[in-house]
């Protein structure tokens, strides 16, 4: 770990994706790409949907498939394709439905895949390409990794005889000369006498090829204190490319301090259960156009476009375990293209394309002999593709393929007994954990509880429902002799009541039978925040074999604030996310100071969690603790100090 680090690339993590075809199909793919329509040559492939992708990442290699049901009450539901062959007709267990021009494709559960006591629901989930959501993955776990930074060092001139020999493997041809001024040791060979510095160790140089060092503990304040850019370059007299510098390097040492702190302890660490509360922030793209031809393009879409912030903080401690930002800041144009003619990205169906994850997924080909797509649109769909040139960097990503892959590496990070998942009624949310966690939904062992707050109250009226709601609480604990108990524990006994005779679940008839399904009969929460004013809970799985007790304390301890808190301190710390501005005249929002390059919104929004997680303790359950300490990986408060001089 005294090695000085860089950031890793998919060559350094030994990550990437098998191609989803054969070198066989790809060639009679070739032939049929010019000899068929594109909606013929996507048919062609369609049972290739429940093919596994795999990939590889450090060292390990994964198969994915998340095409399959996701309805929990469904027979179905998490299992892969298969052919029922002992049945007339051979039935298969999914079907493809839709799939048109301009339709969403979807897999429905068949008939023939129930039985009398579990039926098929004939539930409906979207295809999604796994081969997108490997290079998701992959995209995410490079972006948040560092190597180690081995100098290639050259002891001897050209031509020296000892030119394959070097200080360690034969030390007794080289003279010591000393230490350099960072304390490194120097050699010099004894035949060409050429000298050498060797390459510094972390701890002896932390300004190594750093210049304005001094002022880096300033600018980390700066930027989790809401500074704007402008005014931190005018305070410390530095200019802008100096600025974006010093944030890199933060960002680098946080992933340094991230990779022992966070993974190594957590690879060793085993929880009983956790509470995983995840929510999407949302914040307008300043897309500013950096560049023009002359030609004026029709992108009234990306004017403002929506980046998404995929978020999981434990509701107990309040720890933010991931935050992702759903755009590719390396991919390239050129990528896109390549891809395109190597795998004719742009006659297949959406979910067998490799970049389906991203907004331009292919990159618009010259139609072909039989295709139904004219010049005129191709020039005008290629003119738009093109244009990307003109703006930043990267592309955004879809947000469903972002948090399927968000939700793949908490699985992989994360070691727990238990899981209860605590969103809103997001559909990409509770899809991404049905298709991630479902071995473990399956065995109980998991469940997905919405809680969903009245956000159409002001906050006067909020305040005003939840001193209703407090004073309602405590009229029931008088007259049944509870008042003495800590508040906690009169909502658990009180939710205990109400669960022996709620249902959160509606029933389907099939066959003259009853059979659950999940309704939305949410539970009302007897004592929600002063800012919620009404709270509701709905359990998205079977929890009907929980005993009640066991439910109402899980259902006491569900709540959005571990997210809530942290998005608002994005908002509040981060100058470049804060919300929009009202304009001088009232009739509109200004997005003058938002972010332009998603990029420093992925380093920022990470210096701030480990800032907000190791850094900044706060009050809860009358302790004042940091979240890492609440949650058990660490036994102290951490300064900003020990994040940059990280050793």
């Amino acid at each position: 770990m005294n090695q000085m680090r860089r950031f890793a690339s998919k060559e350094d993590l030994e990550a990437f994706v098998d191609p989803l075809f054969t070198s066989d199909e790809l060639k009679e793919r070739a032939i049929r790409y010019k000899e068929l329509p594109p909606a013929a040559f996507a048919k062609k492939e369609r049972a290739l949907w429940a093919r596994p992708v795999t990939f590889h990442l450090k060292g390990k290699t994964f198969t994915l498939q998340l095409n399959k049901c996701t309805n929990p009450f469904c027979v179905n539901y998490g299992l892969p394709q298969e052919r029922f062959n002992h049945l007339k007709g051979k039935p298969s267990r999914y079907k493809i439905v839709g799939g048109g021009t301009k339709e969403i494709p979807f897999i429905e559960c068949t008939i023939q895949s129930g039985t009398i006591n579990q039926p098929s629901l004939s539930n409906k989930s979207i295809l999604i390409s796994n081969w997108s959501v490997a290079e998701e993955i992959i995209r995410l776990t490079t972006i948040n990794s560092v190597v180690p930074n081995i100098f290639e060092l050259i002891y001897h001139h050209e031509g020296c005889e000892h030119a394959e020999e070097t200080p360690h493997t034969h030390p007794k041809n080289f003279y010591k000369r000393g230490k350099s001024k960072v304390g490194a040791q120097r050699y010099q060979c004894k035949i060409c006498k050429k000298t050498t510095n060797e390459q510094p160790k972390q701890n002896q140089s932390f300004s190594y090829h750093q210049q304005r060092h001094e002022e880096v503990f300033n600018l980390f304040h700066d930027m989790m204190n809401r500074t704007p850019v402008i005014g931190a370059l005018r305070k410390n007299n530095i200019g802008a490319g100096t600025y974006y510098h010093k944030m890199e390097w933060i960002y680098r040492k946080c992933l340094e301090f991230l990779e022992r702190h966070e993974t190594n302890v957590l690879e060793n660490k085993e929880f009983s259960s956790l509470y995983l509360n995840t929510d999407a922030l949302l914040y307008h793209l300043n897309y500013k156009r950096l560049k023009s031809d002359g030609t004026k393009i029709n992108r009234k879409d990306d004017r403002l476009p929506t980046t998404h912030v995929y978020t999981t903080a434990d509701v107990l401690s309040g720890y933010v375990f991931r935050a992702d930002v759903a755009y590719d800041f390396n991919i390239t144009l050129e990528e896109i293209e390549q891809d395109t003619l190597t795998y004719f990205c742009d006659h297949t169906a959406s979910y067998l394309r490799k970049n389906d994850r991203l907004h331009h997924e292919y990159a618009p080909q010259p139609p072909t002999p039989f295709d139904t797509q004219t010049e005129e649109e191709y020039q005008q769909e290629r003119k738009l593709f093109k244009d990307k040139e003109n703006y930043v960097s990267g592309l955004h990503v879809k947000p469903n393929y972002t948090c399927f892959a968000h939700f793949w590496l908490l699985k992989q990070n994360l070691k727990a007994k238990n899981y209860y998942f605590v969103t809103d009624q997001d559909p990409t949310i509770q899809s991404a954990i049905h298709r991630i966690f479902s071995d473990e939904i399956k065995t109980k062992q998991s469940h997905i509880i919405t809680c969903q707050v009245d956000k159409s109250l002001t906050l006067e009226n909020a305040r005003s429902a939840y001193f209703k709601h407090k004073n309602e609480l405590q009229k029931w604990a008088k007259d049944w002799g509870f008042s003495d108990l800590p508040i906690s524990e009169q909502v658990r006994i009180y939710l205990e009541e109400e669960l022996a005779y709620h249902e959160f679940y509606e029933e389907k008839v099939i066959d003259g039978v009853f059979h659950p399904y999940a309704g939305v009969n949410p539970l009302e929460f007897p004592y929600p925040f002063m800012d919620e004013g009404n709270r509701y809970l709905t359990c998205l799985t079977d929890v009907r074999d929980m005993e009640i007790e066991e439910l109402a304390k899980i259902l006491a301890r569900i709540n959005g604030r571990a997210i809530d808190d942290f998005f608002q301190k994005i908002h509040r710390s981060i100058s470049v996310l804060e919300r929009p501005l009202t304009t001088a005249r009232g009739d509109g929002k200004s997005y003058v100071y938002s972010n332009y390059n998603p990029r420093y919104a992925q380093y920022l929004i990470t210096i701030l969690r480990v800032y907000y997680n190791f850094c900044l303790p706060n009050k809860r359950y009358g302790e004042e603790k940091t979240p890492a300490q609440r949650l058990g990986i660490t036994d102290k408060v951490f300064t900003i100090k020990d994040i940059i001089y990280f050793k």
